[in-house]
């Protein structure tokens, strides 16, 4: 591989898991389905993606539990568990919890989309995340993420967690 390759792989890599960490705090639009969640459940999902923001997936696991109970058709919360569980290797649990946020968003949300997209990359089922990434384009068209997973086919050799 093309040392540039990994260089931008490996740039790329925590970039990505970033900004999808910052979707569900800092989203310009606000869903009905955090409006209409119990004032408990904010808060916790606030407080799990402040610790994932802080490189803290562990502990933010268990507030992210607290909203899936209390708000279990939350695809937030499921989308950040997948992160936090993907950040601490335990990739089984993260593409389950990327499959319900977007089983729950009913493919609405691009974030699950292009989360579960790096992960089959990272994989090597490149037709599988090329799909995905493409079906996130069409939640969010202009997203950056979602043009470089695109595109990225086999070329790419993501990280592991």
């Amino acid at each position: 591989m093309k040392p540039y390759v990994l260089f931008i792989a490996s740039f790329l890599f925590p970039v990505f898991s970033a900004a999808q960490a910052l979707v569900s705090q800092y989203s310009s639009v606000v869903s009905a389905q955090q409006l209409s969640m119990p004032h408990k459940a904010a808060k916790a999902l606030e407080k799990g993606t402040a610790l994932l923001l802080k490189n803290k997936p562990q502990a933010s696991i268990p507030y992210f539990e607290t909203v899936i109970e209390l708000a279990p058709d939350s695809y937030y919360a499921y989308h950040d568990i997948a992160i936090a569980h993907y950040r601490l290797g335990l990739v089984e649990d993260a593409i389950r919890e990327f499959q319900k946020s977007i089983e729950l968003s009913k493919n609405s949300a691009a974030p699950p989309l292009f989360g579960l997209s790096m992960i089959l990359y990272q994989r090597g089922e490149f037709v599988q995340a090329e799909a995905l990434a493409q079906r996130g384009l069409l939640v969010a068209p202009s997203s950056p993420i979602g043009k470089i997973l695109s595109r990225a086919g086999p070329v790419f050799s993501w990280p592991d967690p």
